[in-house]
């Protein structure tokens, strides 16, 4: 970003197709919540969300506007999964971490999806999975064995061969490869737009253009300073630089 230039978000396709031109105000007065959430991004939007569905009292502040950074501006693909397959992640972190980070990463693709349909967030969701090729014998083999590692811990990820890979994409010069049928597609920006506007229906109190410009104890909680006002909380989620 050029020094002491306001960035914005550039023309695309997802600011052109947004469904929701809504303008959260500036926070400009003190108030007291359960839990101040830092940032309007997937992750701070989903914790809103959640928290305010279980009845928690909760203020959301994001320095511009609710899906402006990275979540509203990303290519759409729900990926599940991390890095390394569920047998990487168990000998890096040991079977308890492990089996609970292979059960939160290969379940987020199922979260987006429940989100989308129990809050009727439009946003062009598909779930026709997530296919990833293989251009080299060695590249397939590692795929091959991924794909059963997955199956090993109950998820519906198959091996493809040359000839179903290309029936399903067209794709010619590919060896083959897997599909991770728990993947899918969506406009991003119109799901956080969804996912603030549901955040909202359900009690939470959203607030744009206030950054956060300090997190300091206040009794048994925490205030949170901005340039207009404070949020008293008892605890604080800082949901920021994802």
């Amino acid at each position: 970003m050029i020094p002491h230039e306001r960035a914005v978000i550039a023309d695309s396709l997802w600011t052109a197709t947004a469904n929701d031109s809504t303008t959260r105000p500036a926070l400009t007065q003190d108030l007291t919540t359960d839990v101040a959430v830092i940032g309007g991004g997937y992750t701070g939007l989903s914790a809103a969300l959640h928290l305010a569905e279980a009845g928690t009292g909760v203020a959301l502040i994001e320095a511009r506007q609710p899906g402006w950074g990275a979540s509203g501006r990303n290519g759409g693909q729900i990926n599940p999964g991390l890095k390394d397959g569920p047998a990487g992640i168990i000998a890096q972190f040991g079977p308890a971490m492990g089996t609970r980070m292979i059960a939160l990463s290969g379940g987020a693709a199922d979260l987006v999806f429940d989100l989308i349909a129990r809050h009727g967030i439009d946003c062009d969701a598909v779930r026709p999975g997530w296919v990833r090729a293989a251009h080299t014998p060695k590249a397939l083999a590692d795929l091959h064995a991924l794909a059963a590692d997955w199956q090993a811990h109950g998820a519906p990820v198959d091996p493809l061969e040359r000839a179903e890979f290309e029936r399903l994409t067209g794709a010619q010069g590919y060896r083959g490869g897997l599909i991770d049928r728990r993947g899918g597609n969506l406009h991003p920006l119109n799901y956080a737009l969804g996912l603030a506007r549901a955040a909202e229906a359900r009690g939470a109190r959203l607030f744009g253009d206030t950054p956060a410009t300090a997190i300091t104890p206040e009794g048994d909680g925490w205030r949170v300073t901005t340039p207009q006002g404070r949020i008293d909380a008892g605890r604080v989620l800082i949901c920021t630089n994802g």
